[in-house]
C-alpha cells in the first residue's frame, strides 16, 4: 500500500515538473523567437525576391541599386524646362546591374516647355535592366538605351514623343518585346547609325522605324516578324525590307 502511494506521488511530481518546464520553455522561447526573427517578420525577407519594391513618386529619382526592383506609385509629370534633362535616368556607372523598373501602367508625361533632348527613361551603362509596363508621352525620346547590355524592354506604350524607343551606341544583346509605339512624331523605333548589335524581340507594334543594320543589311526590327505595322509605313535603314503588302521599301527612305 505504501509503495502504491509513493508511486502516485512520483507521477504527480513528474507531471507538475513537465508542466513547469513547458511554461518556462514557452516563456523563454517567445522573446528569443522575436529577437531572432522579429526584424525579418516586420520588414520582409531581406535577402530574397520578396523584398518590397522601392516606390518612385516623382521625376528625378537617382538612388538606384543593383539587384533591386522599383515601381511607380503614381503618374509622373515632368516639368523641368532645362534642355537635356531626363525624368528618370537609370545610371550609376558600369557596376549597376539587374535593375527592374515596373511602371505598373502609370504614365510618365512631359509637361515642360522644352521641346528638345528631354527623355522619359534614360537607361545608361547598365547590364541586365528590365523596363516594363511604362506609358511614356511627350518627350524628345520616350526610352533610350545607351551602352545597355543584356536587358529587357517589354510591354511599354510610347506616344506623342519625337522618338519612341532609341537603341543608341554601345548597346547589345537587348530584347525589345511587346511594346506599342505607333503615335510618335519621327520614329517609333530608332536605331543609331553605328548600330547596336544583337537586338531581338517580337510582338511589337510600330509604325515608323529606322532599322538596325549588320553587314550592310537591316536585321531588326523586321515587319511581320518582329513588329506589326500598316502596309504604307516607311522604313529607314540600309538594305531592303519587305512590307506586309508584298512591296519592298528600299534603303534610306525617310519620312
Amino acid at each position: 500500500m505504501e509503495n502504491k502511494v509513493d508511486s502516485h506521488k512520483i507521477w504527480l511530481i513528474l507531471g507538475i515538473s513537465v508542466v513547469v518546464l513547458l511554461i518556462l520553455f514557452l516563456t523563454l522561447y517567445g522573446p528569443a523567437k522575436k529577437a531572432m526573427f522579429g526584424k525579418v517578420i516586420e520588414t520582409g525577407i531581406q535577402a530574397g525576391t520578396l523584398v518590397a519594391p522601392t516606390k518612385i513618386t516623382a521625376c528625378g529619382f537617382v538612388t538606384w541599386e543593383s539587384g533591386k526592383t522599383y515601381v511607380l506609385a503614381n503618374n509622373l509629370y515632368f516639368t523641368d524646362n532645362h534642355q537635356g534633362v531626363d525624368c528618370l535616368k537609370i545610371s550609376y556607372g558600369s557596376d549597376l546591374n539587374k535593375i527592374t523598373l515596373d511602371c505598373q501602367n502609370y504614365k510618365i508625361v512631359d509637361q515642360s516647355q522644352e521641346t528638345a533632348a528631354n527623355t522619359g527613361i534614360n537607361v545608361e551603362t547598365v547590364k541586365g535592366a528590365v523596363i516594363k509596363n511604362c506609358q511614356v508621352e511627350g518627350f524628345s525620346t520616350g526610352i533610350i538605351l545607351n551602352g545597355v547590355q543584356s536587358s529587357l524592354i517589354e510591354k511599354n506604350t510610347l506616344s506623342k514623343n519625337n522618338h519612341g524607343i532609341y537603341a543608341y551606341i554601345g548597346s547589345s544583346n537587348n530584347k525589345i518585346s511587346q511594346n506599342t509605339a505607333t503615335d510618335n512624331k519621327k520614329y517609333d523605333f530608332l536605331c543609331y547609325d553605328q548600330s547596336p548589335t544583337k537586338i531581338f524581340g517580337t510582338g511589337n507594334s510600330f509604325v515608323k522605324v529606322k532599322a538596325c543594320v549588320e553587314d550592310g543589311k537591316a536585321y531588326w526590327p523586321m515587319p511581320g516578324k518582329d513588329f506589326q505595322r500598316p502596309k504604307k509605313t516607311k522604313v529607314s535603314g540600309v538594305g531592303s525590307i519587305p512590307s506586309q503588302a508584298g512591296t519592298t521599301l528600299q534603303k534610306n527612305i525617310e519620312d
